[in-house]
């Protein structure tokens, strides 16, 4: 899969739809708690994208640039919420 980094609509359209859509198909299939865990990281991740502010986005496309491809939800919560996915969803 090749993952556009020229805007962050590019990132949600190409990395973050697509794994929602697979977090949902995985849980509708088996719905484990894992399964059900990685739908909502999925989920919030691809709502902080659609509303991350103009001046959050330089640093958070450096920093997804600078960061291997597993580190992305939270980098994405991180950077819009202060937050990472766990603690936005109060897993952890």
């Amino acid at each position: 899969m090749t993952i556009e980094l020229t805007t962050i609509a590019d990132v949600r359209l190409t990395w973050a739809l697509p794994a929602l859509k697979d977090a949902q198909k995985r849980f509708t299939k088996y719905p484990t708690a894992a399964n059900w865990r990685d739908c909502t990281r999925a989920m919030i991740t691809y709502q902080q994208l659609a509303y991350c502010k103009p001046h959050q986005i330089p640093k958070l496309m450096f920093d997804l640039e600078s960061n291997p491809l597993g580190q992305w939800q939270d980098i994405v919560c991180r950077n819009v919420l202060g937050l990472t996915c766990a603690e936005a969803l109060n897993l952890s």
